[in-house]
């Protein structure tokens, strides 16, 4: 999945990704997330897709931030799951690339069947510097 949008008004992103799993191996933490020019989107910040992203004050470690938002636990074998992530974003004029990431911590999990639908409200106030808790951003593409 990968998708483009240029958008010339300050623009509310909502994301939501709904898909399925499938564990092979049994007691494996999987983790579901949306990128922005490369970069997660976790809670109202954007962070590097490395392991930097633990500098963001989200978790101590990778862990602890790739699970804010919720994760996905499956202790049983050959079992498929329905998953959804819902992200928001608030993003000034310009060109965004959207993505889906999965990392599991093995490699015997089957993430397939997705479905990413886009809603976009745009504000024609340019000023307007946050929509509650989402500050208005800018990501270049080489933020990482």
């Amino acid at each position: 999945m990968d998708e483009a949008f240029h958008v010339i008004q300050n623009t509310l992103f909502k994301i939501t990704v709904q898909a399925r799993i499938i564990n092979q191996v049994g007691g494996a933490d999987h983790f579901l997330q949306v990128l922005v020019n490369g970069n997660l989107v976790i809670g109202n910040k954007v962070v590097p897709n490395n392991e930097k992203r633990v500098n963001f004050g989200l978790g101590p470690d990778i862990w602890g931030v790739d699970t804010t938002g919720g994760y996905f636990y499956s202790p049983n074998l050959l079992l498929g799951i329905p998953i959804t992530r819902v992200s928001f974003i608030y993003l000034s004029p310009g060109t965004y690339r959207f993505d889906v990431g999965t990392r599991c911590v093995y490699n015997k999990v089957n993430f397939g069947s997705a479905i990413v639908t886009f809603e976009l409200t745009q504000f024609e106030d340019e000023h307007q510097q946050s929509i509650g808790s989402y500050h208005l951003l800018n990501i270049p593409q080489n933020y990482n």
